[in-house]
């Protein structure tokens, strides 16, 4: 299967749709339920990133990324906004990947939101809105790569920026690693397959290992107010 390539020296129609039709969701997303929704972790949250990051029953990640957000468009709107087109984005890509026409893309598109515990979700500031959108990007990436014949610079850099956003997904919710997890071994198939079953077994511990030690690290740190 030949891969779906993005060039800037030959954007075509489909390659402009690819990124016009999930920012035109989004930004629909936005205009149905602006300023955005909040649960009460994310009321939580951004008390937190305008005040200091306290902790507790919440990881301070999100509060981090809250408050960056917040100081960029004043509140949770820019946040929702990211999250969801970068869902949606991800979601294209992949259906352009398998060769999607531009309809059968838009349909999937359309159904995925119309499907009330999905769109529900994305209305609302959550923090498993903002997990779903790190593991949706790796899962993009990882996918793209495992279509390439070839490691060229993009390919390594498309593995190890991969692994990162794993790895940083799992810091955004305490119990993330449940659904993380599968994602390592997503990555590990993918750009350890022409390694035994030994190797890929000791790199996806030191992975997990990478992952519990770091995410000790980085919650368990609070920046000062």
């Amino acid at each position: 299967m030949k891969p779906f390539q993005f060039s800037l020296s030959s954007v075509s129609n489909s390659n402009l749709f690819t990124i016009v039709i999930p920012l035109l969701f989004a930004l629909l997303i936005l205009y149905i339920c602006y300023p955005g929704f909040m649960s009460y972790d994310s009321i939580r949250m951004l008390e937190e990133a305008r005040s200091s990051a306290r902790g507790g029953i919440f990881p301070v990640v999100p509060v981090y990324l809250l408050r960056f957000f917040d100081m960029v468009g004043n509140g949770n709107v820019i946040m929702l906004f990211v999250q969801n087109f970068s869902i949606l984005l991800c979601l294209t890509i992949i259906f352009r990947l398998i060769k999607a026409s531009i309809f059968s893309t838009f349909f999937f598109l359309c159904l995925i939101l119309l499907t009330p515990t999905i769109i529900g979700c994305m209305l609302v500031l959550w923090k498993d809105v903002t997990l779903a959108s790190f593991m949706m990007i790796s899962i993009t990436m990882i996918f793209w790569a495992s279509l390439q014949n070839s490691q060229t610079l993009s390919f390594h850099f498309v593995k190890h920026s991969s692994l990162l956003l794993v790895i940083s997904g799992t810091w955004l919710r305490l119990n993330a690693l449940t659904s993380t997890i599968i994602l390592v071994a997503y990555w590990v198939i993918v750009f350890t397959r022409k390694k035994n079953l030994i190797t890929q077994c000791v790199v996806f511990i030191l992975i997990i290992i990478t992952v519990l030690l770091s995410n000790k690290a980085v919650n368990g740190y609070k920046f000062p107010s």
